[in-house]
C-alpha cells in the first residue's frame, strides 16, 4: 500500500485525498513564523489532520517530570480501529493544558513506521 492509497476500513475502501503531510505542515510552520498563519491552534491541526483520515490522539508536552512528551493522554487502542469523533478532538485539544498530538499508525490511517535505532 502506498502513502496516498486510501486504507481499508470494515473491508471497504475508505475515501482519502491524496496527502502531502510535509508539505501541509511546512506551510503552517511558515505560516506561523511569517504572521500570516497566526492564531491556527493544535485543535486546527488536529481537525486538519482527521479530515485527511488520520486517527489523531493526544500527547501531553514533555514537562520535566511526569510527562516525558512521548506517551499518549490515554489509552489509544481503540483508535487503531476507528476515528476520534470531533467531540473528542476539541475535549482533548481545546483544553487548557496544552498538548501536542500523534496518530495512530497502521491500516486506518495508511501510515507506515519503520523505527530503526542504533545499536548504542
Amino acid at each position: 500500500m502506498a502513502f496516498n492509497d486510501p486504507p481499508a476500513v470494515d473491508g471497504a475502501e475508505a475515501e482519502q485525498p491524496d496527502v502531502d503531510i510535509d508539505g501541509y505542515l511546512n506551510r503552517e510552520r511558515r505560516g506561523a513564523r511569517d504572521g500570516s498563519g497566526a492564531g491556527v491552534t493544535t485543535l486546527d491541526h488536529a481537525r486538519r489532520l482527521a479530515a485527511l483520515g488520520f486517527a489523531v490522539i493526544p500527547v501531553p508536552r514533555a514537562d520535566g517530570g511526569r510527562f516525558d512528551g512521548k506517551i499518549p493522554a490515554l489509552t489509544w487502542r481503540e483508535y487503531q480501529t476507528r476515528r476520534p469523533t470531533d467531540d473528542e478532538l476539541v475535549g482533548w485539544f481545546a483544553a487548557n493544558r496544552p498538548m501536542n498530538y500523534a496518530i495512530v499508525t497502521g491500516s486506518l490511517s495508511g501510515v507506515v513506521v519503520i523505527d530503526a535505532d542504533s545499536p548504542k
